[in-house]
C-alpha cells in the first residue's frame, strides 16, 4: 500500500520540476535511492544528508532507522564520502559506518558517462563478530531524451556491483542494477531503481525503490520515497517489505 501511494504521489509531482545531480544514495555515493549512478558532485562541492527511514515494527521489536552521509568533490572526476546508519532490534543498536570513493572514466563504455567506485563498510550486529562489507561497482548513465540547449529529461543508469560480506566466513556475489530518472524542470526529479536479488548475500527480494527529490533553494533539497533497502546492512541488501524514507540534504559549493 505504501508503494502504491508513493508511486501515485510521484506521478502527480511529475508536473512540477526536477534536479539532475547531487544526491547521496543510501549507501553513500551519489546516485538514486540505494544504487550509484555515473554522476558525481562538482569539484569543491559538499553534500550532506540526514535520512529518517520508517522501519519500526512492534512484532519484530525493530525501531526506525536513521542515516547520515556526505560526499565531497575532490577533483573534476573524483568524489569521496562517508555514511553512518543506526537502527536497533530488541533495544540493541546496530551501527554501520562506511567510506566511499567514485571516479569517472575518461571514456564511456556504452555512451553517456561511466564511473567506477567502491564502498567499504563495517557493521556491528548485536550477536557475533562485526561484518565487513566490500562493494565495488561500475555504473553507466546515459541521457535518453534531452532538450536542445537545456537539461536532460530522461536518464538511464545501468551497472553491476560485486559485494562481499565477511565476518570470519565470507560470501560474495555480483548483482546487476538499473535506474531510470525523469528530469522535467530545474527543481524536481522522480526516479525508480531495480537491483537483482542474490540468495548468497541474503536478499529477501530484488531491491526496488521509487523516489522524488525537490530542490527547495540553492542549498537545501528534500527527498522522499519507498525502498526495501535493508538498514541492518547499510542498504547493501534488500528485505521483503517496502518502507517510507525522507531526507534533508544540504549542499555547499558549486
Amino acid at each position: 500500500m505504501k508503494l502504491v501511494f508513493t508511486t501515485v504521489l510521484a506521478a502527480l509531482l511529475l508536473g512540477a520540476a526536477c534536479t539532475a545531480y547531487g544526491y547521496p544514495s543510501l549507501i553513500g555515493p551519489t546516485g538514486l535511492a540505494a544504487t550509484p549512478t555515473a554522476d558525481s558532485v562538482s569539484s569543491g562541492s559538499l553534500l550532506a544528508a540526514a535520512t529518517f527511514y520508517n522501519t519500526e515494527d512492534s512484532d519484530l521489536a525493530m525501531d526506525n532507522a536513521l542515516a547520515v552521509r556526505a560526499v565531497f568533490g575532490l577533483l573534476l572526476s573524483l568524489e569521496v564520502g562517508a555514511a553512518f546508519w543506526r537502527t536497533s532490534i530488541d533495544g540493541a543498536d546496530v551501527d554501520t559506518a562506511s567510506a566511499n570513493a567514485k571516479i569517472a572514466l575518461p571514456i564511456s563504455l556504452i555512451g553517456g558517462k561511466t564511473a567506477v567506485g567502491a564502498v567499504l563498510a563495517s557493521t556491528n550486529p548485536p550477536i557475533g563478530p562485526d561484518v565487513t562489507t566490500t562493494y565495488i561497482y561500475v555504473a553507466n548513465t546515459r541521457t535518453l531524451l534531452g532538450i536542445p540547449g537545456g537539461g536532460q529529461v530522461f536518464s538511464l543508469t545501468l551497472g553491476a556491483n560485486w559485494t562481499q560480506f565477511e565476518d570470519g566466513a565470507s560470501v560474495d556475489d555480483i548483482r546487476g542494477f538499473a535506474g531510470l530518472q525523469f528530469e522535467l524542470m530545474d527543481s524536481l526529479s522522480v526516479a525508480a531503481e531495480y537491483q537483482m536479488e542474490s540468495d548468497e548475500l541474503g536478499d529477501a527480494d530484488p531491491l526496488t525503490s521509487v523516489i522524488a527529490r525537490l530542490a527547495v533553494n540553492e542549498n537545501f533539497k528534500l527527498e522522499a520515497g519507498v525502498t526495501n533497502a535493508d538498514p541492518f546492512t547499510g542498504s547493501f541488501t534488500a528485505t521483503n517489505e517496502h518502507n517510507l524514507f525522507a531526507s534533508l540534504i544540504f549542499g555547499w559549493g558549486r
